[in-house]
């Protein structure tokens, strides 16, 4: 196998495990924000406990945040306030996904979001030690990337 044939492999290998580890941590975060958004409009509608309810869905988010995200930047900002709509910012079905390997470790992802300001978002993400995570989440502001919270 000449050294370009491998390096393709490679490139390949790393594409397919970054759209898995998108995919999933995708999947869990728009799991995770119907559900914490279908709770907090129980709790405004019952005057439930929003105390109990805000410390579920930090610990919830911080585990998906703990799997696939580092603690580095604004990655964890979005655990300060639990950001939450009807529309979940994740939603990527029958959506545009397109991942690019950029080093020999490193991956981009560019998809579009359903619905908001800003239709099109980047993941870096990053293998270390055999993880795969993300580095940095942009939003495209006509033409600009924009480092924003994960």
């Amino acid at each position: 196998m000449d050294k370009h044939s491998k390096t393709n492999a490679t490139e390949i290998i790393l594409s397919e495990r970054v759209r898995h580890t998108f995919y999933a941590f995708a999947t869990a975060m728009y799991n995770w924000e119907k559900e914490f958004y279908r709770e907090r409009l129980e709790a405004l509608d019952d005057n439930g406990c929003r105390s109990a309810l805000l410390e579920q869905g930090h610990a919830d988010l911080s585990t998906i945040f703990s799997a696939y995200v580092t603690k580095k930047g604004k990655n964890y900002d979005r655990l300060k306030n639990l950001v939450c709509g009807a529309n979940p910012e994740y939603e990527i079905n029958g959506k545009t996904v397109k991942i690019s390997v950029t080093r020999k470790n490193t991956a981009t992802v560019i998809f579009e979001k359903n619905s908001g300001s800003f239709e099109s978002y980047r993941l870096n993400f990053t293998e270390i030690h055999g993880v795969l995570k993300i580095q940095r989440r942009s939003l495209n502001d006509e033409g600009k990337w924009l480092s924003v919270h994960v």
